[in-house]
C-alpha cells in the first residue's frame, strides 16, 4: 500500500509539472500562412535585443525574436515575445509598454498614432499605427507579445491577422 501511495504522488507531481512551458523558440511555426520563418533569435541574444529595444534591462526570464518574410512587402514582420516570472509582472510590463506608445514623454516624438483596443480569443489587444506597419501589444499569461506587421490585426488574411492569430493559439500551448 506504501509503494502505491508513493506512485501515485510521483504520478501527481509529473502530470502537475508537464505542463510547464515550452521554450519561447518552440512558439514560433516555420510558416504562417504565406510567411516563412526567416530568422529566429532565442537565448542571451534574444534577452539582449529585448533590453536595447526598452533601453533598459527588464526583469524578464527568457526571450524571442522571430523575424517572417511578407511575399509582397517592403518589410518583413516581427514577433517579439518575453516570458515574466507570473502573469502579473507580464501584465505590468504590458500596461507599461502600451502607456508609453499612448502617452510618450513630453516633447519625445513618437512614430505611433492611431491607437485602438480590442478582444480577440478573450485577450485584450492594443494595437498602433507606425512606420508602415501595425504593432499589437498583448499580454497572455505570463509572456507579452509585440506583433509588428503590415495590414491590419481585424482582416485576418493580411499578415498581421494572421500572426495575430498564430501567436494567440502559440500562447495556448
Amino acid at each position: 500500500m506504501k509503494v502505491y501511495r508513493i506512485v501515485v504522488l510521483v504520478f501527481v507531481f509529473l502530470v502537475g509539472c508537464g505542463g510547464a512551458d515550452k521554450p519561447l523558440a518552440d512558439l514560433f511555426a516555420e510558416q504562417v500562412g504565406s510567411m516563412r520563418l526567416t530568422h529566429l533569435v532565442t537565448g542571451e541574444e534574444a534577452m539582449r535585443a529585448v533590453h536595447e529595444l526598452h533601453g533598459k534591462p527588464l526583469d524578464v526570464e527568457e526571450a524571442a525574436v522571430a523575424t517572417y518574410s511578407v511575399p509582397g512587402a517592403d518589410q518583413a514582420a516581427m514577433v517579439w515575445v518575453s516570458r515574466h516570472d507570473n502573469a502579473a509582472q507580464a501584465r505590468e510590463q504590458a500596461a507599461v509598454m502600451i502607456e508609453k506608445m499612448l502617452h510618450p514623454l513630453a516633447g519625445a516624438p513618437t512614430p505611433f498614432h492611431d491607437p485602438e483596443q480590442f478582444r480577440y480569443a478573450g485577450v485584450d489587444v492594443y494595437a498602433f499605427q507606425g512606420m508602415g506597419l501595425t504593432h499589437l501589444v498583448f499580454q497572455h499569461r505570463d509572456r507579452v507579445w509585440w506583433i509588428s506587421a503590415p495590414g491590419q490585426a481585424q482582416d485576418q488574411d493580411s499578415p498581421a491577422g494572421l500572426l495575430l492569430e498564430a501567436m494567440l493559439a502559440a500562447a495556448e500551448e
